[in-house]
């Protein structure tokens, strides 16, 4: 019988779930501060302060594929330590920078530069990091393990706010050096791990190019429907960020009521994703993606509907999350499951071309909002969402 307790994971488990811990209370802590600081601090118009805070989108999906593919043929240590290293040189570089140079045009250019290795190394770092705790979980553990990762990215994401607020360190340089040192926590704690388990994958598959890995990846016909169906999903949940905050203060007059659904939304996740884990082991999880993606399609409708109608954006709120919580660990299990376990680096990778839906998603919601408001902007946006449903589903039967 499989037995649940968390003290069954190692070491290196535990050190890259924490890991992620740390990576997001450092990244919650400046990078949603990024357009402001470059808007407000270094005087670059808010249009080209938000293309340079995009990049680091971009970058990740086009990216992760070629980290994992590279981590499948010459071992997942380097890459993935790199990563984490690389980090606490891009956030270093943010904070050294942004005192040194005063010229806006200056700044733009080595900002988003400097932006793009972020998402480089992050798409490289959570690519491997879902590939170790794949291959060191038994089948009936990897649900648990990545709702445990996907909580622990919740909690950093809720804490680094606070941490930048007690510092007053958000919006300004101090938050950069804060989340280089972090990093820093992260990579010597992660190197430390490695050195206790040697066995960490470092098989050579000099033999699959990225060619042929991307090969295989475009023949597997449920890996194209569930990367499709993520980028619709991610586009819906981008206007989380992108746009509800300005419809609740078009009708409300304020964004308290944002700040209290981003807090409705961090506890369910950290309450609910555990338990929801431990029911969903050993069941079809391909229905509860797909009862994820609806569950998304509601909550965006109520938030169209809800205009000054406080306990409609809450409700909407805990059905959104509800979503949240069903689709984005389970979609890192479908992915183990389909790759072959000489390409499982390369599989995580792909994955991340979800993040297409993440760095287009502004975009368009910002758009439709301008052209249409905020109601059907919502309605349309839950309309795509709702086309993941069917290739969440086609995705289900191709595997069949």
């Amino acid at each position: 019988m499989f037995n649940k307790s968390l003290y069954q994971y190692d070491a290196l488990i535990w050190s890259t779930i924490l890991g992620v811990l740390f990576s997001r209370m450092g990244t919650s802590m400046t990078v949603p501060f990024l357009t402001f600081f470059l808007y407000k601090k270094a005087g670059i118009n808010l249009a080209h302060a938000g293309l340079i805070a995009g990049i680091s989108s971009l970058v990740y999906a086009l990216t992760g594929f070629f980290g994992g593919s590279l981590s499948d043929r010459y071992g997942r240590k380097t890459l993935f330590l790199g990563s984490v290293i690389g980090s606490v040189a891009v956030f270093m570089g943010f904070g050294f920078f942004g005192n040194l140079l005063k010229n806006p045009v200056a700044i733009g250019l080595v900002f988003a530069l400097l932006n793009a290795g972020a998402g480089l190394c992050r798409a490289w770092s959570e690519t491997l990091g879902q590939a170790i705790l794949a291959e060191r979980t038994t089948m009936e553990q990897k649900i648990t393990v990545f709702s445990l990762r996907y909580t622990a990215a919740n909690v950093g994401a809720a804490i680094g706010p606070l941490i930048g607020v007690i510092f007053a360190a958000s919006g300004g340089v101090t938050g950069f050096y804060i989340t280089g040192i972090i990093f820093g926590i992260y990579a010597i704690m992660l190197g430390y791990s490695f050195s206790r388990y040697p066995d960490v994958r470092e098989i050579k598959c000099k033999t699959v190019t990225f060619k042929q890995a991307m090969g295989v990846i475009i023949r597997d016909k449920t890996m194209r429907y569930f990367t499709v169906g993520g980028i619709l999903i991610s586009l819906g949940f981008t206007q989380y960020e992108a746009i509800l905050a300005v419809i609740i203060n078009k009708y409300l007059g304020s964004i308290h009521l944002f700040s209290v659904l981003i807090s409705i939304n961090a506890i369910l996740i950290i309450l609910i994703q555990m338990p929801l884990s431990r029911f969903l082991e050993g069941r079809i999880i391909y229905r509860a993606i797909i009862l994820g993606a609806l569950l998304t399609v509601l909550g965006l409708i109520g938030f169209g509907m809800a205009q000054t109608k406080v306990w409609l954006y809450i409700v909407s709120a805990v059905i959104f999350t509800l979503g949240e919580i069903l689709i984005f660990p389970l979609i890192g299990v479908v992915i183990d499951q389909l790759a072959p376990e000489h390409l499982r680096g390369a599989y995580f990778g792909a994955a991340g071309f979800q993040f297409f839906g993440r760095a287009i998603g502004p975009v368009i919601g910002g758009t439709l909002y301008q052209l249409l408001g905020g109601e059907s902007t919502l309605n349309i946006i839950a309309a795509i969402v709702f086309m993941s449903v069917w290739f969440f589903y086609k995705g289900f039967f191709a595997r069949e």
